[in-house]
């Protein structure tokens, strides 16, 4: 009876630690993607001169490849562009990184936000 109680305390600790850990995991879905969204982005502004708004010109589907986020390119020009992923599913309980950016400005400048989401 008392292994049994202990068992049910440390599995009370463990597991919301444990729903944290993956939550962070999956983080790297969405990164992935709007990575992903940086290198097509990059080619595409080689070959028309400017960055695209539309996900089908960069030959990308809007969905992470795990399908936790969703991706989606907010703002474009000749110089710069917003590519956001945004948590879906049960990966929208991760409040502090529901939404992830990567802004490029006078195509130089790269700044992801929140910066506590992207470890480095």
């Amino acid at each position: 009876m008392i292994t049994v109680a202990v068992i049910g305390i440390l599995a009370t600790i463990a597991l919301p630690s444990y729903q944290k850990y993956i939550m962070e995991a999956r983080r790297s879905d969405g990164q992935a993607g709007l990575q992903r969204i940086q290198l097509a982005q990059e080619k595409w502004r080689t070959n028309h001169g400017s960055f695209t708004t539309t996900l089908a010109d960069l030959g990308q589907n809007g969905t992470s490849d795990e399908g936790h986020y969703t991706l989606r390119v907010t703002a474009a020009s000749a110089t710069g562009y917003t590519a956001t992923a945004t948590a879906q599913g049960v990966q929208a309980q991760d409040t502090a990184c529901a939404t992830m950016t990567v802004t490029l400005s006078n195509g130089v400048n790269l700044a992801t936000t929140p910066a506590s989401c992207w470890k480095k």
